[in-house]
This record gives structure tokens, C-alpha cells and sequence, in this order.
């Protein structure tokens, strides 16, 4: 049986003016968040750290690298900032390529955020909308999912693949991007589905 459709995302690159190591071995050294503003008042909403992966060198890796990777999954429309943990002492430290000085000590990065915004894109389908008013479908769930076994086709084995990869509780299921297979997802699924996808 093919793969079922999995989104496709574009990943937010940080780069740095040196070297960077994460502290964790697994975890993300960062906390995303949804920025919204009430008036000139933002309010920021954690994004759950399940729906993104953070690409860092981490303990114990060899190389060097000035970047880190977002790849995100379901990001909602909207402003996001990207910013230290700071419930853990150091997630990021700063390294020096070798020859290092003798005695050389890797220093914590200091607190900083970065914004970036993601455009509404009814269907996912790579061209922005202008708003998310007049998409058919949930303007965040894909269009590209009608054909969920990304066969070329949208037709009847798109369904049967997406109710199994539903049942199971399969990341690729949660079609409008709510971090929950449920009902909403069959809706999603059905409204691009009827329409022929993308």
C-alpha cells in the first residue's frame, strides 16, 4: 500500500553570526508561539511542541553548524516568535570552530526572538490567498489530501487510505490541523475530496 499523503511544509531557518549547539539531547531549545493582539496588546499562545521538529547539532554530534530548522506542521495564519526556553538554564550554546583557544568554554546565546509570519494559503496548495474568507474547504487543511494515496488520482482508495491512516491515530489523518484525529479531520477530507482536491 503507497505512503498516505503527509503534508508538505517549508521549514524557518535561523541562522546565527557563529556556531550554535543545543544543550538537549532530544527536546527543542525553543518555544514557539502564536501571536495575537488584542488592540496593541499581544497575547502570545504556545504552539504544542509536538507539532513542529527542531533540527540542531545536539550533545555529542560532530560538525558545526550557524543554523537551526523549523519544520512546522499546521503553523496557523499569522504572526509566530521564536524564542529561548527558559525553564531550562542554557538550551543554546555558542561554540567556537576549531582550533579553539585553550581553556575555550562554549557561552550561552543570549535571550532573542524572531517573528515570522505565515500567509494564508487556501488548500495549502502553494499560492497565497488574500484572505482566508472564500476558501471551500478549511483554508489550513490541504487540498492535496483528496488524493491521500498520492496516487495521481483523487478516487475511491483515497478514502479507504485515509480512514485507515484515521483509525490509527496517524499524524497524516489530522487533515485541518488541530493536533486531534477526530471528526473534524473526515470533514476536511470529504469537502476536498468532493471537489476533486487541488
Amino acid at each position: 500500500m503507497p505512503e498516505p499523503w503527509i503534508r508538505l511544509a517549508q521549514p524557518v531557518v535561523l541562522r546565527f553570526d557563529g556556531y550554535v549547539r543545543s544543550t538537549l539531547a532530544s527536546d527543542s531549545p525553543f518555544i514557539i508561539e502564536y501571536v495575537q493582539y488584542i488592540g496593541t496588546t499581544p497575547i502570545f499562545a504556545t504552539v504544542n511542541p509536538l507539532s513542529y521538529m527542531v533540527t540542531v547539532k545536539r550533545p555529542g554530534e560532530s560538525g558545526l553548524s550557524r543554523e537551526v530548522s523549523i519544520l512546522g506542521y499546521g503553523f496557523a495564519p499569522g504572526i509566530h516568535r521564536i524564542r529561548l526556553r527558559t525553564d531550562i538554564t542554557n538550551p543554546l550554546l555558542a561554540e567556537c570552530a576549531p582550533p579553539c583557544p585553550s581553556g575555550f568554554v562554549p557561552t550561552p546565546v543570549r535571550p532573542f526572538a524572531y517573528y515570522f509570519n505565515i500567509v494564508p494559503d487556501c488548500g495549502q496548495d502553494g499560492t497565497p490567498s488574500t484572505s482566508v474568507e472564500g476558501c471551500p474547504c478549511q483554508y489550513n487543511s490541504p487540498c492535496a489530501a483528496a488524493d491521500f494515496n498520492d496516487n495521481g488520482a483523487v478516487e475511491g482508495t483515497d478514502v479507504e487510505h485515509f480512514f485507515n491512516a484515521w483509525e490509527n491515530g496517524s499524524l497524516s489523518a489530522d487533515l485541518n490541523v488541530d493536533g486531534a484525529i477526530d471528526g473534524g479531520d473526515i470533514t476536511s477530507f470529504f469537502c476536498w475530496y468532493d471537489i476533486g482536491g487541488c
